[in-house]
């Protein structure tokens, strides 16, 4: 960028000074083009175009704005995903003129992997959570720990159903989940809450008894447990497993007495109701987005 001026002599003749001016144009907008989403241990490439296309310098520079313990980026754009969570990348334009453009990503596990997030350990137990009402390269995940176990339910008399049952309060509330990761979660599409207890229908599918049939059910099972092949009622050793091997709720209220929740009762993996006068740990699912 500058003036340059030039003359031209022949025979002793030189020319009138010409000048030539070579703005410098910056870049003004960049645009990161890759996946929103890697699996854990995989690499993912990710290319970044700069506007205008007359931009002198159109290369840029690469760092991670957030997750700098789970991935790494090399000068060219390539992550390298080491660890289960949320990253963010910047791609800022080498001309100086202060340009960036940033992108999240979730780093993603196979279905069954335990994962941490939020303080808490969890079971990757869906690896799409798009059908369950996510949005793209979203996962859901099933509570791996009793942090908020043995919760105390009110009885059957004074619960009028699911929608307004105690459990799905604390659930949705700030209690579990603070709104800064309520923000990363989606509702489920039956439900409409962004913390809920899985349905039989979810963990056990078609296979699931007639007499739990679940009205706000999703026409799909859980990945993870369709997957394995184990998931009935009559074997159900990676339910138990999933849940924690102890009576864990699961989505209420039933089609037989509406004021039941079903949960999986401790040793056996069984679906069952009870009347809420006990208390069980509870497994809630989540919805992460990238």
């Amino acid at each position: 960028a500058g003036a340059a001026t030039f003359t031209a002599t022949a025979d002793g003749v030189t020319s009138v000074p010409y000048t030539v001016t070579v703005t410098d144009q910056k870049v003004t907008g960049i645009v990161i083009s890759g996946s929103n989403t890697v699996q854990q241990g995989g690499t993912l490439a990710l290319s970044a175009s700069v506007t205008p296309g007359t931009a002198v310098d159109k290369n840029v520079t690469w760092s991670l704005v957030s997750g700098s313990e789970l991935a790494t980026i090399s000068a060219s754009g390539t992550v390298t995903a080491n660890a289960f969570g949320n990253l963010t990348v910047r791609a800022t334009a080498n001309d100086g003129s202060g340009k960036y453009a940033d992108k999240n990503i979730l780093i993603t596990a196979p279905a069954g992997s335990p994962v941490s997030w939020a303080g808490k350990s969890w079971w990757v137990i869906d690896s799409d959570g798009s059908q369950f009402g996510g949005g793209s390269g979203s996962v859901v995940l099933l509570l791996n720990d009793n942090s908020i176990g043995n919760m105390p339910y009110h009885t059957a008399s004074n619960d009028p159903g699911y929608k307004n049952s105690s459990v799905r309060n604390y659930l949705v509330g700030t209690s579990f989940l603070s709104s800064a990761y309520q923000a990363k979660l989606s509702p489920h599409s039956k439900v409409g809450d962004k913390v809920w207890l899985a349905s039989s229908y979810e963990v056990w599918g078609s296979s699931r008894g007639s007499n739990y049939a679940d009205p706000y059910e999703i026409a799909r099972q859980f990945s993870y447990f369709s997957s394995q092949n184990v998931s009935t009622p009559s074997n159900s050793a990676q339910v138990q497993a999933k849940f924690g091997n102890v009576s864990a709720w699961l989505r209420s209220p039933s089609t037989v007495q509406p004021k039941d929740h079903v949960h999986v009762y401790y040793g056996t993996g069984q679906l069952g109701t009870d009347k809420c006068t006990v208390s069980y740990a509870i497994r809630p699912c989540v919805i992460l987005n990238p």
